[in-house]
């Protein structure tokens, strides 16, 4: 359903799922990790689809995404991940670690076209939704989360070179994914809003285009998630993309008059917190401002919070769901 959307069909209702939707709110996710890390569950695909599953089957979302981490190529590329529980990534900044960083090979993430091929088979009408971070979002972490590293890289003449990497890895990580025939796959940028518009322009738009680009060969349906509000979609509209997923800053119908695409979005995760009128009251509004856009899918603005009810989530659904056949 969500697929036809972003083709820009009509559907009996509007489709829903939640980014972090199998996570840390869910009790049998709690109980999953009680037994697995988060990292084997990850590299496992078994584990890493029925992980991706539990949400489905719980609260009814019309897709499943891909249960992974935008940062696994750093595993491949020789600069050390692991999560305690937050991701800690072992790369000492200089020309030489720089120049040893491999570009992972498609072969590297096998585990997740094993995953996919799986979660399909379990759900097979559903909506299966792969994803890969930005190549710039990637970098900030690789850089422990630290700008004045980024703009020493560039000073330095380096930040290109480094860059390339992480893109291609990034690729490579897709088209593993890809080989399982999923038809959509999503792009996280969650770090966009730390730049301005010029800085995205130079330092993030080309590596985006060179992803898209790579991905576009394959025939898969695009959706590119970004922080930052009016001011980087001003940007991120010369993307290539089928749908634009946007964060809870502004209305939807800000965004649709910069972006003139499908849109998915853009609810904000704290409204899941209050009480059940307070959910419904802010659903509404939401879903009324959308009704002049063309394909819309019901989402989070950003990820779902680990202290939301499992029952406000199972309630948004199904509201979102009969609302949307008025």
């Amino acid at each position: 359903m969500i697929e036809r959307i972003i083709n820009g069909e009509r559907t009996d209702y509007t489709p829903v799922w939640f980014m972090r939707q199998a996570g840390r709110y869910m009790k049998n996710y709690l109980k999953m990790r009680e037994q697995h890390s988060f990292l084997e569950i990850c590299l496992n695909p078994e584990l890493s689809a029925q992980t991706a599953i539990m949400p489905v089957k719980k609260f009814n979302f019309d897709a499943a995404i891909f249960f992974s981490d935008i940062l696994l190529p750093f595993l491949f590329m020789g600069a050390g991940l692991d999560y305690n529980p937050e991701p800690l990534i072992d790369f000492k900044l200089n020309n030489k670690n720089i120049k040893s960083l491999k570009i992972a090979k498609v072969d590297d993430f096998h585990f997740a076209a094993e995953a996919l091929i799986n979660l399909r088979k379990q759900l097979p009408n559903k909506d299966i939704i792969g994803f890969v971070g930005s190549p710039f979002t990637l970098l900030y972490y690789l850089l422990n989360q630290d700008l004045k590293a980024f703009y020493k890289l560039d000073e330095e003449g380096l930040l290109n070179e480094l860059m390339n990497k992480i893109t291609s890895s990034v690729i490579n990580f897709a088209i593993s994914q890809l080989k399982s025939k999923i038809n959509i796959i999503q792009i996280f940028d969650t770090k966009a809003n730390l730049l301005n518009g010029e800085e995205y322009r130079k330092y993030s738009l080309p590596y985006n285009m060179k992803l898209i680009k790579s991905l576009r060969q394959e025939k898969v349906k695009v959706i590119y998630f970004f922080l930052g509000g009016l001011k980087i979609a001003s940007e991120a509209a010369k993307l290539d993309v089928d749908c634009f997923s946007v964060d809870y800053s502004d209305k939807l119908s800000s965004f649709y008059k910069i972006l003139k695409t499908p849109l998915q979005g853009n609810l904000s995760p704290e409204a899941l917190l209050g009480e059940k009128e307070e959910v419904k009251k802010e659903i509404k509004s939401l879903m009324d401002d959308a009704e002049n856009i063309t394909g819309h899918i019901f989402n989070l603005g950003h990820g779902i919070l680990k202290n939301t009810p499992e029952y406000n989530v199972s309630f948004a659904v199904d509201f979102i769901h009969n609302y949307s056949k008025k």
